[in-house]
């Protein structure tokens, strides 16, 4: 599959076939496999058709700019100046195609949010991911210029939700036709015992989050909103979505159909169909379908297969079973290599900002507690991380006192305790006789540093620079009604625009087992460690090498 940089994207096929003839251009012809639907007035489906098509797109257009048009945020002339195709127009024939085209645009709006609201419904998710774009000031992508969290728009779920419908259409074709050798994509609910935090978090604000199917879980996020501070339901949708666990293809022949749902989308079958130029699980299914629709117009060649008769072409279920595997496998590496690749670009920019307060210091939420510290989201770069309140060898406690901080020693009898929601520190001496306390949902302020590690070279550290600046409003008697769905929410449908609505729960959990790992780390296991290290880093080896020479071409 396409692995997504953070700088780049690294196409699967050959730039020739993925950035030209497998593309849509306006006014050129390009061969497709289409799912045509007929819609009722009620949009409801009265019909469907698949096949081999050909496309000519009238139109070529931006995201942004498409939502700038929906939006009725640009004038006529603006609206020709922006695109290519009405620019050789002029007079009746000109203001008939701008027409159709703002017209056209309201209408796939309309329709692919009717068709998701009848999927949330049935208990679709709408949950929070922390994608980073990395932007740069020059067209060569060399001068690193800022870390910005993906913004979301409406026309991002209108084209998500139109495919989501055309993988689902297309997997209920290839499972009837062939009910023990179809590649769908399925989602697995997640344990109970992984809503631990997301329960504990919500408890904290009286909010009652119900885990019991994805229908409940929807609802119960819905009613978990703070309009004093956003940042509430977003972190809650964000521990949701670490909960989660992994969504994989598979064979239908290999499990049970009761297992073959997709949970995060409240769908009973799915597939991925849309991206064949991204994902090689696209091209199985392009191929299984054009089998299907042969075998169904008794068109497909039949070969023996252990006594049984099979269309030729298709794999057997073990076959299937073990590409599925190998697919699952790549795919995680690609989630991997991508989360590798962004915390890359955050060290680097940090690095670079450290004597910019004005970029390193910044608004931070506190969203769980550890023995030792925090655990805080900063939306600004949307970036999560542990901030430590205490010294590893229990020496000293940070004391937030005004804009400043300072680590009090132990023995000046400063303490600190913690509950489930909150970590209390206290100090007890004739010059201060003080405590502080740090909440869930509370705001601090954080500075952001590229540290330099001897095992893992530059990393992004927090520290705190100051007490709380804002405390968590005060916990809710009762639970809102359940917000309307608004646009520009980060979902599982956002991620289908990039060609993996898996939920990068895997990814999530590895990071906040290393977070609480990190804080968990006892005095006994750092000294193990770090003998560990120096035998591995001694600077004679080659790891050392590779390291000094990365060091050098960040300075």
């Amino acid at each position: 599959n396409a692995e997504y940089m953070g700088d780049r994207r690294i196409d699967m096929l050959p730039h020739l076939l993925s950035g030209d003839l497998c593309s849509l251009w306006s006014a050129v012809d390009r061969y497709a496999v289409s799912v045509i639907w007929q819609l009722s007035p009620e949009l409801e489906v009265t019909d469907v058709w698949y096949g081999r098509t050909i496309i000519r797109s009238r139109y070529k257009l931006h995201y942004e700019l498409a939502e700038q048009i929906f939006n009725d945020e640009l004038s006529f002339e603006q609206i020709v100046a922006s695109v290519p195709e009405l620019q050789n127009l002029s007079g009746d024939t000109l203001k008939k195609n701008a027409d159709e085209l703002i017209e056209a645009i309201k209408l796939l709006v309309n329709v692919a949010s009717t068709i998701q609201d009848r999927r949330m419904a049935e208990g679709g998710l709408e949950l929070e991911g922390l994608e980073v774009q990395v932007q740069f000031s020059d067209e060569n992508r060399t001068q690193l210029q800022d870390l910005l969290p993906k913004k979301p728009l409406r026309m991002h779920e209108t084209i998500a939700e139109c495919m989501i419908f055309a993988n689902h259409w297309v997997a209920r074709y290839i499972f009837e036709t062939f009910p023990d050798a179809a590649c769908l994509r399925r989602h697995p609910a997640p344990r109970q015992e992984f809503f631990d935090e997301l329960m504990e978090c919500a408890k904290a604000r009286d909010f009652n989050m119900e885990t019991g199917s994805n229908k409940l879980l929807a609802q119960s996020l819905g009613r978990a909103t703070d309009p004093r501070d956003p940042e509430v339901n977003r972190i809650l949708r964000t521990l949701a979505t670490r909960a989660m666990s992994n969504a994989m293809y598979f064979s239908t022949g290999s499990v049970s159909p009761d297992e073959y749902f997709h949970y995060g989308l409240a769908l009973n079958l799915y597939t991925h169909f849309t991206s064949p130029i991204r994902r090689y699980a696209d091209i199985i299914v392009h191929r299984l379908l054009l089998l299907a629709l042969e075998h169904n117009n008794a068109a497909a060649k039949m070969e023996e297969d252990g006594g049984d008769s099979r269309v030729i072409g298709v794999f057997s279920n073990s076959e299937l079973e073990v590409q599925c595997r190998h697919m699952n496998d790549q795919h995680r590496r690609a989630q991997h290599a991508q989360m590798a690749s962004v915390a890359f670009f955050q060290a680097i920019f940090f690095y670079r900002s450290r004597d910019n307060e004005a970029l390193s210091r910044v608004d931070a939420v506190v969203y769980g507690i550890r023995n030792n510290g925090l655990i805080v989201l900063v939306p600004r770069y949307g970036m999560k991380g542990a901030v430590y309140l205490k010294r590893k060898d229990d020496s000293a406690i940070l004391w937030a006192s005004g804009a400043s901080v300072e680590w009090l020693p132990t023995s000046t009898a400063a303490t600190m305790t913690r509950s489930a929601n909150r970590i209390s520190l206290t100090v007890h001496n004739p010059g201060l006789n003080q405590s502080q306390e740090y909440k869930l949902f509370d705001h601090v302020n954080v500075r952001i540093a590229a540290v330099d590690s001897v095992a893992h070279g530059l990393t992004c550290r927090m520290e705190l620079v100051s007490g709380v600046v804002r405390h968590a409003s005060p916990a809710s008697t009762e639970q809102h009604a359940e917000t309307t769905r608004a646009p520009g929410v980060h979902s599982l449908v956002d991620q289908v625009l990039q060609e993996t609505e898996t939920p990068q729960s895997q990814a999530k959990k590895d990071e906040g087992g290393a977070v609480d790992a990190l804080l968990a780390e006892d005095p006994e296991t750092v000294a193990v460690r770090r003998a560990a290290l120096r035998q591995l880093h001694d600077p004679r080896s080659l790891y050392s090498a590779i390291l000094r020479m990365r060091r050098r071409a960040v300075q």
